[in-house]
């Protein structure tokens, strides 16, 4: 009903009236909005392209134990769940990586500055990187290696209790363009082994320097997890020993592979009638000093990554019962001039998860020409 209230002899309109002027002035209203997505559609594709947005959102996809995570960059992004941790820290954060230009990792230390104790060492050659750079600009204190050899390391240590490492660098690369993966250590023990390591580094210790003063064996959870560092603690014979122990399997994914007493011990183990067979990253397939000719000769079954992510793991998986991962390429370097470090972990419910990522891979993967002859 239309209400007047001051001329009521001018207010003759009815209903019917009353209702066509606002369906008018609806009409008109929709009009306009309707122009203005109109003119907002073709400014889109009128106007240049945005800035790439580099990171896809993945579920949190992780494997866990009693006391560790597995992360995959094939599966999730790892340095979400570093992020989580860093952001939780209460009292320390030592993180010795090769590369550091990820931005979530990054804001997340700054976020923390001036709240606890940060620290970074990294490789000489990366340390002007962006990632490096912002830290360095916040105020978070960064140390080199200063040296030829790499500090090749990619480890975080958290409040003495936990330990961040594996193969992936925290780089946008590592998180969007490589397999690779990282494993979260809940053990203040184990915790204390790196930490002696980080700290040795940040006192300039490093390759040949580095003293080897650090426990090798633990149990957590009564699963035997093992501890090395290079090249202070033979991590080849290590490797190798491991090997020699096999009863069934060897399986393995490395991104640089050119130690021929490691690929003597696998073929070696071939030869003996067990099953062994591994993934090499592609850009291997051309290298001069790669062992995949050595392997395959001698019946082992070799594969060349698929092309869209280059394989950066460094992973052995022994008797679908033992992993081996960490930063430790099968190089002649890394056993005798680089900082590294690997984990030997024996759990079948450890390798299960690593198993899945290697079947994931290699049904991509290539066999090598020689592997089909």
């Amino acid at each position: 009903m239309f209400l007047c209230v001051v001329a009521p002899d001018r207010c003759r309109a009815s209903e019917y009236s009353v209702a066509k002027k606002r369906r008018t002035r609806l009409g008109s209203i929709a009009a306009w909005i309707a122009l203005f997505v109109l003119l907002g559609v073709i400014g889109v594709f009128l106007s240049p392209p945005a800035k790439r947005v580099f990171y896809r959102v993945f579920p949190p996809r992780h494997y866990e134990g009693a006391f560790w995570e597995v992360y995959f960059t094939s599966q999730c992004q790892p340095e979400l769940r570093l992020s989580e941790l860093i952001r939780s820290a209460r009292r320390e954060i030592h993180l010795a990586c090769y590369e550091l230009d990820n931005p979530e990792v990054i804001n997340a230390l700054i976020s923390r500055k001036g709240k606890l104790d940060i620290r970074v060492v990294t490789e000489t050659d990366n340390s002007g990187s962006w990632g490096v750079s912002r830290l360095r600009d916040a105020g978070i204190p960064v140390r080199t290696d200063d040296r030829k050899p790499l500090m090749h390391n990619k480890f975080v240590v958290i409040d003495d209790s936990v330990v961040w490492t594996g193969s992936y660098n925290l780089t946008e690369r590592g998180a969007q363009l490589n397999y690779d993966n990282a494993i979260v250590v809940f053990s203040p023990s184990l915790a204390s082994n790196y930490e002696a390591e980080f700290s040795e580094m940040w006192e300039g210790k490093f390759g040949a320097g580095s003293p080897r003063n650090t426990q090798c064996c633990f149990m957590l959870d009564s699963v035997q997890v093992e501890n090395y560092f290079a090249p202070e603690d033979g991590v080849a014979a290590r490797l190798i020993s491991e090997i020699n122990l096999a009863r069934k399997e060897i399986r393995f994914m490395v991104y640089s592979f050119t130690d021929k007493s490691i690929a003597e011990a696998m073929a070696r183990k071939r030869e003996e009638g067990l099953r062994v067979e591994g993934i090499f990253n592609r850009r291997q397939e051309g290298d001069e000093s790669t062992v995949y000719p050595l392997l395959a000769e001698r019946g082992v079954s070799v594969y060349f990554s698929p092309g869209e992510r280059t394989l950066h793991h460094k992973v052995m998986i022994i008797d679908s019962s033992v992993v081996i991962t960490g930063s430790y390429n099968f190089t002649k370097s890394a056993n005798t001039k680089n900082d590294e470090n690997i984990l030997i972990i024996r759990s079948p419910e450890l390798a299960r998860a690593y198993l899945e990522e290697y079947e994931r891979i290699r049904a991509r993967s290539t066999p090598s020409d020689m592997a089909r002859q």
